[in-house]
């Protein structure tokens, strides 16, 4: 047991004549911020699910001209998407100024 707390010591940067209760302490905080990186992953992808697809080109393409052609609104095309409005708007902002190629990232 002291050799744990040795190397647990020496990893971590606490002097190596803390007391048990200092490195448990230490020990839990340390556990504590992994769970909190772990738990905002978890929400990170269930609130923001559009976040891990990408929009493809003919996608991007796609939804930039029935938009133009006024055949769908932004809101419903970020929706199909799953984009935030601003990104569509964004697209659309890209297509006027360079045409395709500014679609293309």
């Amino acid at each position: 047991m002291v050799f744990c707390r040795k190397v647990f010591a020496e990893k971590h940067g606490i002097e190596k004549r803390a007391n048990f209760y200092t490195l448990n302490r230490y020990a839990l905080l340390i556990v504590d911020k992994e769970i909190n990186k772990i738990r905002i992953l978890l929400l990170m992808r269930v609130f923001m699910p559009g976040r891990t697809n990408k929009a493809t080109l003919a996608e991007r393409l796609q939804a930039v001209t029935s938009i133009l052609q006024g055949q769908t609104s932004v809101k419903a095309a970020a929706k199909r998407l799953k984009v935030s409005h601003s990104t569509v708007e964004n697209w659309l902002r890209a297509y006027r100024t360079a045409g395709v190629t500014g679609l293309e990232k």
